[in-house]
């Protein structure tokens, strides 16, 4: 569809001008509950906690990731690490790419947001994270909202 289109150039478009983390690392995110964990078998969660803690993470960064058995105890400067430096590589060959990019929308919208260097975007990034929030249930189903 239209919408979903425009979604998918918003975040080319956006992203694209955002700095790329330095670094090629892997893994993913959530809670104890978060519903995404569920998408995935046991085992696919055994590795993707073996790649977080084998991830070499810039100097910057004091606290070095967990397994997912511990997400229940990660720090908010663990969400914040894998959102800004490992989620993208991690979930592109997890999600769907519909899912992906419903994903890469939030991700743009945060990275934008985080920066007085991106104010001139930050409207773009209210609409990024409108269309993240309308389209929530049709990705991920009414259960999840």
């Amino acid at each position: 569809c239209d919408s979903t289109r425009r979604e998918t150039r918003l975040h080319e478009v956006y992203c694209g001008w955002l700095p790329a983390p330095s670094f090629t690392c892997s893994l993913f995110p959530g809670s104890k509950n978060f519903f995404i964990l569920t998408w995935w078998s046991a085992d696919d969660l055994n590795a993707i906690s073996r790649e977080l803690e084998n991830i070499a993470l810039p100097s910057e960064i004091h606290r070095k990731f967990r397994k997912l058995d511990d997400i229940k105890y990660w720090k908010g400067s663990e969400y914040s690490s894998f959102l800004h430096y490992a989620s993208l590589v991690i979930l592109q060959d997890r999600l769907s790419p519909e899912a992906y990019n419903h994903f890469m929308l939030f991700f743009c919208a945060v990275t934008i947001l985080s920066s007085k260097f991106y104010k001139r975007l930050w409207s773009v990034a209210g609409q990024m994270l409108k269309h993240f929030v309308a389209d929530f249930a049709k990705i991920y189903g009414e259960g999840y909202c």
